[in-house]
């Protein structure tokens, strides 16, 4: 894969980005690369390395996914950012939640569309996207509940 580190300017647009769908307004302090659309994190100390001599499959954590002018967040993301997230974040009750975890779509009663960060209790589950008070399922299929525990 190839990354690219994001500039001053392109981070600042992705933090705009945040701002206006989630009403996270606070900093990250992390660097952000780039790959196509999705959007990684790293430390900053990773680049005392000299990583080009390296093979490397994967450079920082699956942060989020650039759409046009929306945002989508990957589950680690969510979870940097729905505890100061002030607006889109849908609270799932427990057993909503486990039909999330198992991949379904789930109605909800809110009056926005788009992307939201779905939230049980203190747990952050990744993101979904409202549309017509449905809440239609991002979590990825490795990462569902396949079968009763």
């Amino acid at each position: 894969m190839k990354y690219r580190v994001l500039n001053t300017k392109e981070k600042k647009k992705v933090l705009e980005l945040l701002e206006q769908r989630f009403g996270f307004d606070d900093k990250l302090g992390y660097t952000f690369l780039q790959s196509a659309a999705k959007i990684y994190l790293a430390n900053r100390e990773l680049f005392d390395f000299d990583i080009e001599s390296l093979r490397i499959n994967n450079l920082g954590v699956y942060f989020c996914e650039i759409i046009g002018q929306d945002v989508r967040l990957s589950v680690e993301g969510s979870q940097l950012i729905g505890p100061k997230a002030k607006k889109n974040v849908v609270e799932l009750n427990s057993d909503e939640f486990n039909a999330w975890l198992k991949g379904m779509n789930i109605n909800v009663d809110v009056d926005y569309d788009g992307f939201v960060i779905v939230k049980h209790g203190n747990d952050y589950a990744g993101c979904g996207r409202v549309k017509n008070n449905e809440l239609k399922n991002y979590l990825p299929k490795t990462r569902r509940i396949s079968k009763e525990a």
